[in-house]
């Protein structure tokens, strides 16, 4: 559902990562390509994912967007690993 901002397979080809958008929320969901059934739905997500990459062994993925996070997931259960802010999103004061 929502607008799709990025698409990834995995490095094998069997499977593929959606990223999208729907009402102010993230959403990633992976496929298997063979038969486009759902492996899962990736948790945490908060406003549209706009950037991701599968792990090279295809166990886990990283996605991104516009809350400025980078989320580690893992790719079969969707389970969130890792979150952190590689560079705060805060404006600069005026005063600097």
């Amino acid at each position: 559902p929502g607008r799709i901002f990025v698409v990834r397979f995995s490095a094998d080809g069997k499977l593929v990562l959606a990223g999208s958008s729907l009402q102010g929320q993230g959403q990633v969901r992976v496929f298997q390509t063979e038969d486009a059934k759902g492996v899962s739905t990736f948790a945490g997500q908060s406003g549209a994912v706009y950037a991701a990459a599968f792990h090279p062994d295809g166990q886990r993925a990283a996605t991104g967007g516009f809350d400025g996070t980078v989320r580690i997931s893992v790719v079969a259960t969707g389970e969130l690993i890792l979150e952190f802010t590689p560079v705060p999103l805060e404006e600069a004061d005026a005063a600097e």
